[in-house]
């Protein structure tokens, strides 16, 4: 029986990434192009799916979203869009 020990890792700008390939050119594409920005920004928060058997990393899954705050009946974003924005092109 071939048994396999996974574990589950928050994001970290050390963690290899390079040789990552779910098969979708798009979540490849953020994983590697984004994914460090939007934890950094506060608006991802990134988990990696590991495999102790040599395979490295197999998998990840995101928690996105914000917080509104309600002000006297004014909504404004926990994390402004410009602090996105500029995370995310810089």
């Amino acid at each position: 029986m071939n048994s396999l020990v996974s574990t589950v890792e928050k994001f970290a700008s050390g963690n290899d990434l390079g040789a990552f390939d779910c098969g979708e050119p798009a979540y490849n594409t953020w994983l590697l192009a984004h994914a460090s920005a939007s934890v950094h920004a506060g608006v991802s928060a990134v988990y990696l799916l590991i495999e102790s058997d040599g395979e490295g990393l197999v998998g990840f899954y995101t928690r996105n979203g914000f917080t509104p705050t309600g002000r006297d009946g004014d909504l404004s974003l926990f994390v402004k869009v410009s602090t996105i924005r500029k995370a995310l092109l810089s």
